[in-house]
């Protein structure tokens, strides 16, 4: 399959939106992350390979290729073909319109601070990070949910954060 390959004069890869960068650039990531006292850290787990298809449209990722003209085309639930050009914007704007829906305190920090798959986040404030951490632990991992997403590896700095966040998290 080539996504270069052209039909009528269209491509897949012409089909693609160029209008904006959906992946927040990593230096400014990394400058904003170390800019505050306190450090946070998460990863959605294995997000390349979690977006799913409905029902509806699994029909469009059916291979119309068998081995046998009697047996139905194999159909996918989950999107295999985009992961090399277009999934990680794919992925990017599925995080960052389910977390907008859900919060949008949240949403500015996924937009500021997460790259890829991975969060990187911190503030001078223990109590912004407090409730940060608390409302991610919440509000986003159930957002990313529903998406099939699962953030883990939750990491912030000191012990005594640790246990007060973990206070006030319902796990």
């Amino acid at each position: 399959m080539s996504l270069t390959a052209r039909n009528g004069g269209v491509s897949l890869n012409s089909l693609l939106n160029t209008d904006s960068n959906l992946i927040t650039l990593l230096l400014g990531i990394l400058v904003r992350f170390r800019c505050g006292r306190i450090a946070v850290k998460a990863d959605v787990k294995g997000m390349f390979n979690q977006v799913a298809v409905t029902p509806a449209d699994s029909d469009m990722l059916a291979f119309l290729w068998t081995s046998s003209v009697d047996r139905q085309p194999d159909e996918l639930i989950r999107d295999t073909f985009s992961v090399l050009v277009c999934f990680p914007a794919l992925a990017n704007i599925t995080l960052r319109e389910t977390v907008k829906r859900k919060d949008m305190a949240i949403a500015q920090i996924v937009n500021e601070a997460f790259y890829m798959d991975d969060l990187y986040w911190s503030d001078d404030d223990e109590g912004v990070v407090i409730n940060a951490i608390v409302d991610i632990n919440t509000k986003l991992k159930t957002g990313l949910r529903e998406v099939c997403f699962e953030l883990r590896k939750c990491y912030q700095g000191t012990l005594s954060l640790v246990n007060s966040v973990y206070a006030k998290t319902v796990y």
